[in-house]
């Protein structure tokens, strides 16, 4: 039955207008393209959007579990805490091949040959009047790794931050072949740099056992007897 029988709201959105092919964004690329027209085509910065895709399973009411502190709250691919939340990946010292690349790419050569024009200009640019030598290179080097955020369930409040972040990703699902989760990532993480200026979201990860995928479930969840009594998550994203 359709949500109007059941008088239920909706809002269409008639695709034939679209001026980019379906195969480029593929259909979730479409969701920054709706949610841009929320945000700057029907009212001005008033929604509230939670974003869900049809292979979620909704065990409870969503709305009574959002902290609502960030402009983008969604769920994560990972399975435990440091994938979810991030862990210091350091403190590994680096092998010499790993060295011998950073040193090459800071001095203005790789193995030995030349970098080119504009990789040297680059570098320059970035960083004017520094000399670069091996010894400038730490043999320890550290990292700040998490999973990503999965660009089928999450929240955004309405902010100039999430109309600028949904107005770039619309764009970039027309002009460019990129997964939408990966632009849905990056441009959340991703800083500001060069002439590239960053939307400016705050984020804020959903804890993994209330809005799990469907492979923390079966890797971890479902053979724990302890945990499955009388446990039940708010969502479950089939992947």
């Amino acid at each position: 039955m359709l949500l109007s029988g059941l008088t239920f709201p909706i809002w269409q959105v008639l695709l034939s207008g679209l001026t980019f092919p379906i195969w480029q964004v593929l259909l979730s690329g479409l969701t920054f393209l709706i949610w841009q027209v929320l945000l700057c085509g029907l009212t001005f910065l008033i929604w509230q959007v939670l974003l869900s895709d049809v292979d979620v399973i909704w065990l409870a009411n969503p709305f009574n579990f959002l902290v609502r502190d960030s402009d983008v709250e969604g769920m994560s691919d990972g399975w435990d805490d440091p994938t979810t939340f991030g862990w210091d990946y350091a403190g590994a010292p680096l092998g010499h091949s790993s060295r011998r690349f950073i040193s090459a790419i800071c001095l203005g050569n790789y193995a030995g040959a030349p970098l080119g024009n504009s990789s040297r200009t680059f570098i320059s640019a970035i960083c004017p009047g520094v000399t670069y030598h091996p010894a400038m290179i730490s043999p320890y080097l550290g990292a700040y790794r998490l999973f990503a955020r999965n660009s089928g369930m999450f929240y955004v409040s309405a902010t100039k931050e999430v109309q600028a972040m949904m107005t770039r990703l619309a764009r970039r699902m027309e002009t460019e072949t990129t997964w939408d989760q990966t632009a849905y990532n990056e441009e959340q993480f991703y800083p500001a740099y060069g002439t590239h200026g960053a939307v400016g979201v705050s984020t804020r990860a959903m804890h993994w056992l209330c809005n799990m995928n469907s492979k923390t479930f079966f890797r971890f969840v479902r053979d724990d007897a302890e945990l499955l009594k009388g446990y039940r998550p708010i969502s479950v994203h089939v992947r």
